[in-house]
């Protein structure tokens, strides 16, 4: 309560004990990929004051604070995908292998649109599927606690 930091898993920023943390014996680090951490894979921390997005590049900085590579095209400040050095509206990164498309792919190198999305597996529903092949209204997604609320959760 009151820490300006981003919140994490557990409702604390990573400074006040949020997010899941090393399954190393002794090692109160931030957890990433498969339980790593530290030198066993945890990205850093932005070192900006009261940040605690994670740094990109080389310089320790998230990219809202300098991190990371920008787009080349003047002008542009947008982050630079990572094919091409451009950013995606100045023809970085990946696209869709439909004959024509420029929308970025999601799966198997297609767009939602040219078949990239899982559609829901149940009987006659055309909605894409969020979640073990079902979409929303047929999963078993979690819903928002809020009396009352369709919505879903976002955790």
């Amino acid at each position: 309560p009151g820490c300006p930091r981003r919140r994490l898993q557990g409702g604390n920023c990573f400074q006040h004990g949020g997010g899941k943390r090393c399954w190393m014996p002794g090692c109160n680090k931030l957890q990433f990929h498969n339980a790593k951490c530290g030198i066993r894979g945890e990205p850093r921390i932005c070192t900006h004051p009261d940040c605690s997005y994670f740094a990109v590049g080389s310089n320790d900085k998230c990219f809202g604070h300098g991190g990371g590579k920008k787009c080349s095209e003047p002008d542009c400040t947008k982050r630079a995908a990572a094919r091409g050095g451009k950013c995606y509206e100045h023809g970085g990164g990946r696209r869709c292998s439909y004959p024509g498309c420029k929308k970025r792919p999601v799966l198997s190198n297609k767009c939602a649109t040219h078949d990239g999305a899982r559609i829901c597996t149940h009987p006659d529903c055309p909605h894409k599927a969020v979640s073990n092949g079902k979409c929303f209204t047929h999963g078993e997604c979690q819903r928002c606690s809020e009396p009352g609320s369709t919505k879903r959760a976002h955790v």
